[in-house]
């Protein structure tokens, strides 16, 4: 539009005012129309560079987020292991005081009780990667707060090669995104799938999950049905994917929100 004003201008300015002038007044105009481009585009150059700014720090506060929440579950874990420690005395000699008073059911309940807060500390999921596996069983923990039924096919693979907080990211966000479309749904819909393989050279992660409200602006660009969201954990994922050469897309079928990531190794 400013373009066009100039030309416009331009024009009425040669044709009204060339035969009248020496031309110097059209050079200085011309000057002025120059210097004020360069100042528009200089403006604009700086605003995007300050919306990237704050795209940045979205997905940087979107991954503190995540990066918390995993800890926060550890130290929940750890102070209930205290506890159960500080009391493990105190637990052995009950035991042993029913038994002598031979009240063998309830010290048979008794074990079972301990037992069950014991399995709380024992992580059900283990792979040689220790971030995987804190993310994985802090991802199931939600999962059964919710009664979601979560297979999961992980295979031992390799992904040294990934940072900590990028593994957090991609893994984390994939998950609550699954629980959180999942978790509204009826039981019997309730069910996630989440696979890490090797494959062809390339660290490959699938999920599906059944989904009911997805709001979709592009071909294979979503926004966040929650308020107050704007669909960062995607465009997080795809950011962190993206650093290591990677692909990351979506696919909705037959009713089956899909993600599939590809990173060559």
């Amino acid at each position: 539009m400013l373009a066009i004003g100039e030309t416009i201008t331009i024009d009425y300015i040669a044709v009204n005012t060339l035969e009248k002038s020496s031309g110097n007044f059209i050079v200085f105009f011309l000057i002025g129309c120059f210097v004020l481009n360069i100042y528009i585009v200089y403006v604009f150059h700086r605003i995007s560079i300050v919306r990237k700014t704050e795209k940045e720090n979205a997905l940087l506060r979107q991954q503190s987020n995540l990066q918390l929440t995993v800890y926060q579950e550890l130290q929940d874990r750890y102070e209930r292991s205290i506890k159960i420690v500080h009391d493990a005395k105190k637990h052995v000699s009950a035991l042993e005081g029913l038994i002598r008073a031979e009240n063998y059911d309830i010290a048979e309940n008794y074990k079972k009780s301990l037992f069950k807060e014991l399995d709380k500390l024992q992580p059900s999921f283990r792979n040689k990667s220790k971030i995987l596996t804190v993310i994985i069983n802090d991802e199931l923990i939600k999962a059964e707060k919710f009664n979601i039924e979560m297979k999961m096919i992980i295979d031992d693979v390799n992904i040294d090669f990934l940072t900590d907080i990028d593994i957090t990211t991609i893994i984390s966000n994939v998950l609550d995104n699954a629980i959180e479309a999942v978790s509204e749904l009826p039981k019997c819909k309730r069910k996630i799938l989440f696979i890490i393989k090797e494959k062809m050279s390339c660290l490959i992660i699938h999920s599906e999950n059944c989904y009911e409200n997805i709001n979709m602006y592009s071909p294979n660009k979503f926004s966040s049905t929650k308020k107050g969201h704007h669909g960062i954990g995607l465009k997080n994922i795809e950011s962190t994917v993206s650093k290591y050469g990677g692909v990351f897309s979506i696919e909705l079928k037959d009713g089956m929100f899909k993600n599939l990531i590809t990173i060559p190794y």
